[in-house]
């Protein structure tokens, strides 16, 4: 899971409010923010911060994984979309332990990343697909 956000720095007030009952800690090195905990005696989610210099290529990845994806499904990738891209400021991996296939843990982590995508207007790579901040994937067939 990558949450792709087109702001660069997520306020550190807001992102300890987003899980309740967490221990929430956040991780720099050399003063650069490298990670987000989040802590539960059941479940610990850690976001890590891509390191800005490793942006490029990735969001190049990212692109070329977008044009695969809509040429499989017969959709067009928008150079609307391919911009939306590009613009990215910010790169979250989302890790989970022990996993998310307990109901509640599910909510948590679905609660948290949503959270995030929808107030920054993210995008986010889960299970294969690309959504946009409200969860839609953004490459289907007009209906």
């Amino acid at each position: 899971m990558t949450i792709y956000c087109p702001i660069s720095e997520l306020p550190e007030r807001q992102m300890a409010a987003l899980a309740d009952g967490a221990r929430f800690t956040m991780a720099r090195v050399d003063g650069t923010l490298r990670a987000y905990e989040y802590e539960w005696p059941d479940l610990t989610i850690t976001i890590n911060v891509m390191l800005e210099s490793k942006h490029p290529g990735h969001l190049d990845g990212l692109i070329a994984y977008a044009h695969n994806l809509a040429k499989a499904r017969g959709v067009e990738l928008q150079p609307e979309m391919i911009q939306r891209m590009r613009s990215m400021r910010l790169v979250l991996g989302i890790m989970v332990h022990p996993d998310f296939d307990e109901e509640s843990r599910f909510q948590r982590l679905e609660t948290l990343i949503g959270t995030i995508c929808f107030n920054t207007q993210s995008l986010l790579f889960w299970e294969g697909d690309i959504l946009d901040e409200n969860a839609r994937p953004i490459l289907v067939k007009p209906a």
